[in-house]
């Protein structure tokens, strides 16, 4: 699978972000991360372990000073695709991806990742008539 480093998401390499970078609202969220990825078409499965390709499509951060953060990652089979979101584990729990929040701060950084998955996954799979998903 295709990581996402602070780095790629500090400096908006290879990928742009939605909306602004710099700190925007009060609650200091940057918003979504859509990373450039390979047509579905150009992808060769020989190339990847068990043939099945899999990329991080969006990432979304609710805040750098809080450990919340999510992906939507596509995964490409022979004559299959496929949609997973995560969203990873808090400190508190150790990084494991079970969803717990110890406060107002945490449940609202999992509710903004979450939908921030959410809206990514609907434009991904053109859910919404006329509208294109692009990293553009």
């Amino acid at each position: 699978m295709t990581t996402t480093t602070t780095n790629e998401l500090t400096n908006g390499v290879n990928g742009r972000w939605l909306g602004s970078r710099l700190t925007s609202t009060p609650t200091g969220t940057r918003g979504i991360f859509r990373h450039y990825v390979p047509d579905v078409d150009s992808i060769d499965l020989k190339e990847w372990p068990d043939e099945i390709a899999s990329h991080t499509m969006s990432t979304s951060v609710a805040h750098w000073d809080n450990d919340v953060r999510g992906k939507l990652i596509r995964c490409v089979a022979e004559g299959e695709v496929s949609y997973e979101a995560r969203i990873n584990g808090t400190e508190e729990t150790y990084g494991f991806a079970d969803i717990s929040a110890y406060s107002l701060d945490k449940l609202s950084a999992l509710a903004k990742v979450a939908n921030d998955l959410r809206y990514e996954w609907a434009e991904i799979t053109g859910l919404h008539e006329g509208v294109v998903w692009s990293v553009l």
